[in-house]
């Protein structure tokens, strides 16, 4: 007797339609990795000025505070042309359409639709914002695998951490038994090896020791690494590296020591300029 109810059971399993997903689902599948085709089979480009359409594009869509919008690398709108933003506001949230050919346009809260429309060169348009959602603003958008990049820990620890710590003001991480800021020179001990630690904390090793925050936040050096020579590498947005000791201080360059006559190093409480330091290999 239950035969019967297992066939139709069976049965309306059968003939469901897959389920389908939203537009934000499918827009954002593979980590919202795309790369946007024009109308005229010319590709967003990101270039240092003016947004323009041709060849090498590399854009991401991403979900900015919940909302269904996306930002395409951050894009703003100043007077209709697209250009890129530092920080996600208003001016780069964009409304996600699915148009009936497959494409996709984008619609930006000024009322004002993500176009490739105006012709700089035969193969190079300028991407703009325009009113309406015309063929110029249909974008076909392409998923691509970007390629593997390396852990900040894998990064600072390539080359078994052999490094030389460059200040902001060009000088280099020197240990001559005090630690200084000094001019490159090959005489000098200026080589260093960052050392792991544990998943999050690192230690420099210089020639003498390990740096260490110390008394009145003073950079020595000691023999071992103990909690004082616990540092958390920070990778900055200039591509410049800082180093966060456990008691809220970054290691710093500082201006000219009038006694010493030299630059010291020290610890200061916020990440600033001098608390930016260039990783050379070595």
């Amino acid at each position: 007797m239950l035969l019967p109810v297992l066939a139709v059971v069976q049965t309306s399993s059968a003939q469901s339609p897959p389920a389908t997903p939203t537009l934000m689902e499918e827009l954002l599948a593979d980590g919202g990795h795309r790369r946007f085709k024009s109308f005229n089979d010319l590709y967003m480009t990101d270039q240092d000025d003016d947004g323009l359409v041709y060849t090498k594009p590399r854009f991401r869509c991403e979900i900015m505070n919940g909302y269904d919008q996306i930002k395409p690398r951050k894009f703003r709108r100043t007077r209709d042309f697209s250009q890129q933003a530092q920080v996600a506001s208003e001016w780069v949230a964009l409304t996600p359409v699915k148009n009936p050919n497959g494409s996709w346009s984008f619609k930006s809260r000024a009322n004002q639709w993500l176009s490739g429309h105006r012709k700089y060169a035969p193969d190079r348009y300028y991407v703009n914002f325009q009113p309406d959602n015309m063929n110029c603003e249909h974008w076909f958008l392409e998923p691509y695998t970007p390629p593997a990049t390396p852990t900040l820990m894998e990064e600072l620890l390539a080359d078994e951490g052999r490094r030389r710590f460059k200040s902001y003001n060009g000088r280099y991480l020197t240990d001559t038994g005090t630690l200084y800021v000094l001019p490159r020179n090959t005489e000098q001990h200026q080589d260093c090896i960052i050392e792991q630690i544990n998943e999050n904390e690192v230690a420099i090793k210089t020639n003498f020791g390990y740096i260490s925050h110390r008394n009145a936040d003073d950079a020595e050096t000691r023999a071992y690494p103990y909690d004082w020579e616990m540092l958390t590498p920070v990778k900055n947005g200039d591509g410049t590296w800082s180093f966060h000791s456990r008691y809220n201080k970054w290691l710093s360059a500082q201006d000219y020591d009038a006694y010493e006559q030299e630059y010291s190093v020290d610890f200061k409480p916020g990440n600033y300029e001098r608390a930016h330091w260039l990783l050379e290999p070595y």
